[in-house]
C-alpha cells in the first residue's frame, strides 16, 4: 500500500482506522464488564434471585469416592437464598470497582494510541499516561482485589459457613491477581522508555 506521496506504507504502522478499531474493542470491553460486574448483579437484586458467592473447597462425590479413582478440590458457588441489603451490597461494590478500572485503564490506553497515531508518541503526556496506567495496574487493581476478598469473606462469615464444617475459602484467596500486576511492571517499564524517548525529542526539537 502507498501513500499520497506514492511510497511504500508500512503496513504494520498504527494510523487513523486503526486507532478507531482499537477504541471500539476497548468500548466493548468495558461494556461487557458493565454488564457482567453491575448490570447483571443489580437485575438479580431486583428479580430476587439467589446471591452466588464463589466458594474453593474439597467435594464429595460418591461416585469417585467408593472406587479407586480421587478427585480435588473443587471451584463452585454458595446459593445464598435471601441475601440482605448489606450482602447484596458487598458482592456489588467490588464490580464498580473493577468496571471503574477498566474503564480508566480503556481511557488512557486510547488517548495513548491516538498520539501515536498522530506520530506523537514520546511526549511528556504519555510519559504520565503510562505512569497513570502503573498505578492503577498495580495499586488500584489491588485495592479492589482485597475489598473483593473481604466482602467475599463478610458474606460467609454472615452465612455461617464454618459452622457447617466444610474447609474452604474464596477462590481469590488462593489466586492472587498476578497478570495485573505484571502488566502494571510492564506499563512502568515502557514509561521509563517513554521518558527517555521524550528526552530524545526535545533535544532534537531544541536543536531544530
Amino acid at each position: 500500500m502507498r501513500d499520497d506521496s506514492g511510497e511504500q506504507r508500512d503496513r504494520w504502522t498504527f494510523d487513523r482506522s486503526d486507532q478507531w478499531g482499537l477504541g471500539a474493542l476497548l468500548l466493548v470491553i468495558v461494556l461487557v464488564t458493565a454488564w457482567v460486574q453491575v448490570a447483571s448483579p443489580l437485575l438479580a437484586w431486583a428479580r430476587g434471585r439467589r446471591l452466588a458467592v464463589p466458594y474453593y473447597s474439597d467435594v464429595e462425590v460418591a461416585g469417585l469416592d467408593g472406587s479407586r479413582l480421587g478427585h480435588t478440590a473443587a471451584d463452585y458457588s454458595l446459593l445464598v437464598p435471601d441475601p440482605t441489603t448489606a450482602q447484596r451490597w458487598w458482592d456489588l461494590l467490588p464490580g464498580v470497582g473493577y468496571l471503574a478500572l477498566v474503564a480508566a485503564v480503556a481511557w488512557l490506553l486510547f488517548r495513548l494510541m491516538t498520539d501515536i497515531a498522530r506520530g506523537e508518541s514520546f511526549v511528556s503526556r504519555n510519559v504520565r499516561r503510562l505512569r497513570q496506567l502503573a498505578a492503577l495496574m498495580l495499586v488500584g487493581w489491588t485495592v479492589v482485589y482485597f475489598a473483593d476478598v473481604t466482602f467475599t469473606f463478610a458474606i460467609l462469615d454472615q452465612i455461617g459457613v464454618e459452622a457447617l464444617g466444610v474447609d474452604g475459602g474464596p477462590r481469590a484467596v488462593l489466586t492472587p491477581p498476578l497478570v495485573p500486576f505484571a502488566i502494571g511492571l510492564v506499563a512502568a517499564l515502557v514509561g521509563e522508555a517513554f521518558k527517555a524517548g521524550a528526552g530524545l525529542q526535545d533535544d532534537v526539537d531544541g536543536l531544530v
